[in-house]
Order: structure tokens, then sequence, then C-alpha cells
């Protein structure tokens, strides 16, 4: 999957994924069970201590940084509670290699 594209005003803007789930798995490099694993693990985490932690897996970054993807995801959907800096993105790029944590 390549980095998705808008123009808006005239510029060229890049389009970062709304999460409506805690693991998502853009790049489908997760089988089923492994998913469902991993969002069981998070879901209760998140339960037992009131902390955010969110997956995010996509194919490639196209001409974005790993650091301003992963910011723009956090900011974009808010991660974590308002006022308690308790969120955390995990973001992993495939065909790129990288891999960025991403905190409130």
């Amino acid at each position: 999957m390549v980095g998705c594209f808008v123009y808006f005003n005239g510029f060229l803007q890049h389009v970062y994924p709304q999460l409506n789930d805690i693991c998502t798995d853009n790049a489908n490099i997760m089988s089923y069970d492994q998913l469902l694993a991993l969002r069981e693990k998070l879901t209760n985490f998140k339960t037992e201590t009131l902390h955010q932690i969110v997956v995010l897996t996509i194919a490639d970054l196209g001409d974005d940084t790993i650091e301003n993807y992963a910011f723009q995801v956090f900011e974009q959907n808010q991660l974590g509670q308002e006022g308690a800096d308790n969120g955390l993105l995990i973001q992993f790029s495939e065909n790129d290699r990288e891999v960025r944590i991403e905190v409130g």
C-alpha cells in the first residue's frame, strides 16, 4: 500500500489512517489469530492500567518519515486520555523496515 494523498486548497496533502481498533494491521503482516491475540492483550492492558497502547502496521511510508507519520497518526487519533499523556503508538513500516514508538 502506497501512502494516500489528496489535494486540499491546491496543495498535495498526506492522508493518515483513522484508527478504529487498538491494533490495525494495514500491512497484513499478522495472521488472524495473532491479530486477535494482540488485540485481546492490548485491551486487557488498557482495562487494567488505563494506559492505551495502539499498534499500527503500514506497508510503506511513501515520501514521509517514520517520525512525522507516527506523530500525525497519534495526533489525528488523539490517543490516550486527555490530560493524562497515557497513550502510546507502536508503528511498523514493513517495506521501509522502520519502527517508531510515539508517546503522548
